[in-house]
């Protein structure tokens, strides 16, 4: 391990500077990111440096790539071999800020001995930040987190829906839509948030506040919507009469609608003329057997009293069918619902 430290520290002296990232050209999967954590841990134990290095710039720079969700645990160790590789390329104080992002996921990590040696500067390194990492941040104040629409957020794995972001170390900032896809990552090493998912609480009030007011108007339309559909649904109470004026025309020939007057006499009238008409029916019908007698009888009184029985029936049985026809069209008029009248107007 101490041969390992000094090819790292070689590497730095000859001018392997800065945070190095390479450009996200695709997307980095978490079996990637798994394949390549294995390769730094089998590298670390083999003493392998140009492994290591390999993996550990491949590490970072994907992290911007990383459009899948990935589980806190394995951001935790991801950050610290992200640490591990600066710290051997001679960066102590980038290595310090990411061992303290890996230590504010997994604060009771431990290294595994044959990993790193029990005498390794960098397990010293970082244990010192052990309690540092694990202070609690100060939420931003009047702030709230505003997510675009149909999103949420996740800083290092986590649900982000407070403004508080440790400012000391790197995290990792995903925009995640409502069917789980990736749409934006960003790895933020200042501790401050980004301006467009940052919302002043006035302003949120103010947009809660009109949200309502738009849900009320919209209630209170439907409502008025569903009681005007219900009054036009409904069935009138027939008028006793219905009116309507004939308006002035220049035509010759103009139609006019009758008024229609109710009359509780219809019912009467019509059930009279049906009982006339078939009374007549029954007075026809007995006529006919009585002029049938006429055949029998033996007399000449006989005779006549049959002939004065017919005629006295069919006289009834017509009087019965003109009554039947006056009650029965007396009926119709006044139950009738309205008639269409011409009305001339001639000039001379």
């Amino acid at each position: 391990m101490r041969q390992f430290v000094g090819l790292g520290l070689v590497v730095f002296a000859c001018g392997w500077m800065g945070n190095a990232r390479a450009e996200c050209t695709g997307t980095y999967t978490g079996d990637q990111l798994v394949e390549d954590l294995g390769q730094m841990t089998v590298a670390l134990r083999a003493l392998d440096e140009e492994r290591f290095q390999s993996a550990g710039l491949r590490l970072e720079g994907n992290l911007t790539c990383a459009k899948q969700k990935i589980p806190v645990g394995v951001f935790a160790s991801a950050f610290r071999f992200i640490g591990a590789y600066h710290y051997l390329s001679g960066r102590d104080e980038v290595a310090r800020a990411w061992f303290r992002s890996s230590l504010e996921l997994d604060g009771d990590f431990q290294w595994d001995i044959t990993e790193l040696d029990l005498e390794h500067p960098m397990r010293r390194t970082f244990d010192e930040e052990r309690a540092v990492a694990t202070a609690a941040g100060e939420p931003l104040e009047g702030m709230v987190i505003n997510p675009p629409s149909g999103s949420t957020l996740l800083l290092d794995g986590r649900s982000f829906t407070e403004p508080l972001m440790t400012g000391d170390r790197p995290h990792v900032l995903q925009v995640i839509g409502d069917d789980q896809s990736i749409r934006q990552v960003f790895v933020i090493e200042d501790g401050q948030i980004p301006e467009q998912f940052l919302l002043s609480e006035s302003m949120l009030k103010a947009r809660q506040e009109a949200a309502s007011a738009a849900s009320s108007e919209k209630k209170k339309k439907k409502k008025n919507k569903k009681k005007d559909k219900k009054k036009d649904t409904e069935a009138p109470e027939e008028s006793a009469v219905e009116t309507s004026s004939a308006a002035s025309s220049d035509n010759e020939y103009d139609v006019v609608r009758v008024e229609r007057t109710k009359s509780g006499s219809k019912i009467p009238m019509l059930a009279g003329g049906g009982a006339a008409l078939i009374a007549s029916g029954v007075l026809y019908g007995l006529s006919s057997a009585s002029h049938k007698n006429f055949d029998t009888v033996d007399t000449t009184d006989d005779l006549n009293a049959a002939r004065n029985m017919t005629n006295q029936l069919v006289m009834a049985s017509g009087v019965s069918l003109v009554a039947a026809v006056g009650m029965g069209s007396i009926g119709l008029a006044l139950g009738g619902e309205g008639a269409m009248m011409w009305h001339y107007q001639i000039g001379f």
